[in-house]
């Protein structure tokens, strides 16, 4: 499953495409821990379990289970949009046998040391660990060295490019023309500058534009991304208006059914099914981080 090469096409994305070097330590970073010689460390900004689910489906494989430890979200049966969900770390750890284990360092279980003695007992779970750009554990981290996942306001400049790199997923994923993401799209996706953009947040831009240039119905580019109309209306009321061409006609019709939608009073089980497949969860105490990760599975599979 392990392919070198787009493996490290997708870290240049993550890292930056001119620090060739961080990508490869990045790189053996990762076999050690595909062979179970040693942990994967990302350290960044914001919510880093969208980024370990994205590695996990390009190492081990999307048929393969990727399980999140938080205590603080309890047991969750794996809804389209985020990860199965454990409190406890022993049994995460024994779910995610064959798979992945994403753990996040400001949200460790109460079973810690039970959960390390027992993947130190078991040889086929790929063990993540998800912490801050300024977490001192940096310090003491050499070999492997841990993954560093730069702010995007650090790279203002590629922005551009980071999201050609996710139209092309989104293209070949939902088998959409090329020509279907210009320029006008790009500047659409990138239109709230770095302070409000996360790789997550582009991700799901990219995919869900092309799905709504597919179809000039709201449903049917709901169904063909695997999320509810209720999720893709609420996300399209907090954007500006689609890109294109006012004169075009397809583009036309998909902007009335979008405002017809908006008209419309949503009834209380739209309103449910947006909040189960919309609102991703937050730690308690306040803590301002979403803790989503990849935009959907269904239809096209768990993308991008």
């Amino acid at each position: 499953m392990l392919n070198p090469h787009e493996l490290k096409v997708f870290l240049a994305r993550l890292i930056g495409w001119t620090s060739k070097g961080a990508v490869d330590r990045a790189f053996r970073s990762i076999e050690l821990a595909v062979n179970h010689r040693a942990p994967l460390v990302l350290l960044g900004e914001g919510d880093l379990v969208p980024i370990a689910h994205a590695l996990h489906r390009r190492t081990l494989g999307a048929d393969q289970p990727f399980i999140l430890c938080d205590p603080h979200r309890g047991n969750a049966v794996e809804p389209p949009r985020w990860p199965e969900t454990y409190a406890s770390g022993v049994e995460a750890a024994a779910a995610a046998a064959g798979g992945s284990l994403c753990v996040c360092r400001s949200r460790l279980p109460r079973d810690l040391e039970e959960m390390v003695a027992q993947l130190r007992r078991m040889d086929n779970v790929l063990y993540m660990l998800c912490s801050g750009s300024h977490d001192e554990l940096r310090t003491f981290l050499m070999v492997p060295a841990p993954i560093e996942v730069p702010s995007l306001t650090d790279r203002a400049h590629e922005l551009p490019r980071i999201v050609d790199e996710y139209a092309r997923d989104a293209i070949r994923l939902l088998g959409a023309p090329a020509m279907w993401f210009t320029d006008k799209e790009r500047s659409w996706v990138l239109e709230g500058g770095t302070s409000s953009l996360s790789l997550f947040e582009i991700e799901i831009a990219t995919m869900r534009l092309v799905a709504l240039k597919m179809f000039d119905k709201l449903d049917h580019a709901a169904q063909r991304l695997g999320i509810s109309h209720a999720a893709l209306r609420k996300w399209l009321k907090r954007r500006a208006p689609l890109p294109g061409d006012p004169d075009d006609e397809e583009r036309a019709i998909l902007v009335r059914d979008v405002e017809a939608s908006f008209a419309e009073e949503e009834p209380a089980s739209a309103r449910i099914d947006a909040l189960a497949e919309e609102v991703r969860p937050r730690c308690t105490g306040g803590c301002p981080h979403d803790h989503g990760s990849a935009i959907g599975d269904g239809p096209v599979g768990r993308c991008p």
